[in-house]
């Protein structure tokens, strides 16, 4: 124990900003993975720095993944299959010519951030958030919690933890006699392990009839916005590092990933997205989106489902 100590404090003594880190997000490391953390945390400064320097602002800094390679990291916190929705079908969406700031927090349509640990079911958490909204704006449901956790387990059109598309999932639902609450069927796959599905139909509270998704495009999709907030799909590169402040003015490929636009701020003229990745991560679990040239390709297939 002494020896480890010791090794811990001479690999820590130059790089008091990991030693911050670990404190704040309480990270444990055996004596073997020490070593081989601080290396890619050191790394992680330098790749902080590169995306601060293409940026007007400064919305990068050490956050809870500063300690994981990108490759690693996307493997275990993204999860978007790359399936779209073809352009046949897509409801169509005027142009808006002045849009006002949309945050549908602010109309109790939008539940608290949650986190999906290092399973790959982004998929899952923005369908089943996509239902908590939708299901809240039909006039039939108090805002509720629904489970994630039903989705990534039942949905055998995706695959879990390895990945999926919310079109699935509201396909899924749409087969079945609805989502249960969080309460009755709650997330168990954050560790990783996707589990086996133990939908109980007579729990089944909210039901979904279908969806629908708007025509690519951001003007398209910020009129979509103004009706209800949307399930997305988009990369995440730089996202890993994101720690809020500033806008994100530029985005490399990365992890596929989806997730949920509830909001779009006009004066600045930015997207404000919920992410799943906990509220340590980001302003408080979210990250704002510069509008303009659909960085990421955010507004390549937002959805919604329809309730019933």
């Amino acid at each position: 124990m002494r020896f480890f100590f010791l090794l811990f404090i001479s690999l820590v003594a130059g790089s008091p900003q990991f030693l911050d880190f670990i404190k704040k997000y309480n990270k444990v490391y055996d004596n073997q993975e020490l070593r081989h953390r601080l290396d890619v945390f050191l790394t992680n400064l330098q790749v902080i720095d590169k995306l601060n320097s293409e940026q007007d602002g400064t919305p990068f800094g050490i956050g809870p993944f500063a300690d994981l390679e990108e490759d690693e990291f996307n493997r275990m916190y993204t999860g978007w299959d790359g399936r779209e929705s073809s352009q046949e079908g897509r409801v169509v969406f005027n142009k808006t010519e002045t849009a006002d700031t949309i945050d549908w927090r602010t109309k109790n349509a939008v539940t608290a951030v949650k986190n999906q640990g290092r399973c790959g079911s982004c998929w899952a958490f923005s369908a089943t958030e996509g239902v908590e909204s939708l299901a809240f704006l039909s006039g039939k449901y108090p805002l509720t919690v629904m489970s994630a956790q039903q989705i990534t387990a039942c949905d055998k059109g995706s695959s879990g933890c390895n990945g999926g598309w919310p079109g699935s999932a509201f396909d899924y639902l749409k087969k079945t006699q609805g989502l249960e609450k969080d309460a009755d069927y709650p997330y168990t796959a954050g560790g990783g392990s996707t589990g086996s599905c133990n939908y109980v139909a007579s729990k089944a509270y909210e039901k979904v009839t279908g969806y629908s998704t708007a025509s690519k495009g951001e003007d398209s999709m910020l009129t979509a916005l103004a009706s209800r907030p949307l399930s997305i799909c988009h990369q995440t590169g730089g996202w890993q590092h994101y720690t809020g402040g500033s806008i994100m003015t530029s985005c490399s490929s990365g992890g596929g990933h989806c997730t949920q636009l509830i909001g779009y701020t006009a004066d600045k003229d930015y997207w404000v997205v919920k992410n799943s990745w906990g509220t340590s991560w980001g302003s408080q679990g979210y990250i704002w989106i510069k509008k303009g040239s659909n960085l990421c390709g955010i507004a390549n297939s937002p959805m919604y489902p329809t309730i019933g």
